[in-house]
């Protein structure tokens, strides 16, 4: 079968390559790439305009990667942000997944994001789009002290405040992925670490 990855924020795609190789192991064609905005793909650190642009973008992937493995069974990874793209992706496309895998996925605001600061953040996101207000803390990445400073030395991780547009756009799919999680028909696993607090388990 082939595994597509799709990482999230403070990320890109080679921080995955133990979870490639083991799956390799196994006999899994592994394909990944960096969103736009993160690691070694072009754009403006962390932008987006629309988050359809990351549905848009995986799709292109996603079709170049079944003409290289046709006919061949497709599972779709997502991690934290990445697990909002898979997700919103297959309940928007419906493409014929063999299952659908998410790891922390960001699909609702933490339990301590109120309702006001999501009116806020997507003003913000629409008055001044490139003001930096998305921050998450590297050591809130792993609890292994060894992951985090492999993170901060990383020149791939964007270590600055993400813009409030890219805020803005996550949260509106946050709201189209809980309104319409219902429809979702593809074999789905679900993980979530302990204590993992970027997003909300």
């Amino acid at each position: 079968a082939v595994l597509v990855m799709v990482h999230g924020l403070k990320d890109h795609a080679d921080r995955y390559a133990v979870l490639a190789e083991a799956a390799v192991e196994k006999g899994y064609a592994v394909y990944a790439f960096d969103l736009r905005g993160h690691g070694d793909s072009d754009g403006d650190r962390v932008w987006v305009d629309s988050f359809d642009d990351y549905l848009a973008d995986l799709k292109i992937f996603l079709e170049r990667v079944r003409a290289k493995e046709p006919n061949k069974p497709l599972f779709l990874f997502g991690h934290s942000m990445g697990g909002a793209i898979v997700t919103l992706y297959t309940l928007t496309e419906k493409p014929a997944l063999a299952g659908l895998l998410l790891s922390a996925p960001a699909l609702k605001p933490g339990e301590d994001v109120s309702g006001f600061l999501i009116g806020v953040t997507k003003m913000l996101g629409s008055l001044t789009p490139t003001l930096a207000v998305l921050e998450l803390d590297d050591n809130a990445f792993s609890r292994d002290p060894q992951v985090v400073a492999e993170m901060k030395a990383d020149p791939l991780v964007y270590q600055g405040k993400g813009p409030a547009r890219t805020a803005k756009e996550l949260l509106k799919a946050l709201a189209r992925i809980d309104e319409a999680m219902e429809q979702l028909t593809v074999p789905l696993f679900i993980m979530h670490g302990t204590q993992d607090k970027l997003t909300n388990p």
